[in-house]
């Protein structure tokens, strides 16, 4: 078992070493990336950047895009278990925090000497 063990440290160790006369390959590499924009030049504006509104200049479209999001019943739903979830977290972290808790009580009893028999 030992000798197995030892075997594959050996191994393992031979296999990282590299010989004297290693000379890293020489890669072709380009110039410059893909797409890349040229030295100097500010690059071109993301269509992803553009809001919606300005993409689409149509009265009607926004007139839908909005109608919509106000009747949307799905979203306010949506949006109202988020704020539900957020409230249920912030109950349940309350129980992380250190509380303090007190009581006190206070009993008399006091005994009638009247009608007492001696």
């Amino acid at each position: 078992m030992k000798r197995t063990i030892l075997a594959a440290g050996v191994l393992a160790l031979c296999g990282c070493t590299m010989g004297p006369n290693y000379k890293r390959p020489q890669l072709a590499l380009p110039a410059e990336f893909r797409g890349a924009p040229a030295a100097g030049s500010r690059p071109a504006a993301s269509i992803a950047d553009t809001k919606w509104q300005d993409l689409f200049p149509d009265a009607i479209l926004k007139q839908m895009v909005a109608t919509a999001l106000e009747h949307n019943f799905d979203l306010r739903i949506a949006a109202e278990r988020v704020q539900e979830a957020r409230a249920q977290l912030g109950i349940t972290r309350a129980n992380q925090y250190p509380f303090v808790d007190a009581q006190a009580g206070f009993t008399a009893q006091r005994t009638s000497t009247i009608g007492r028999c001696v």
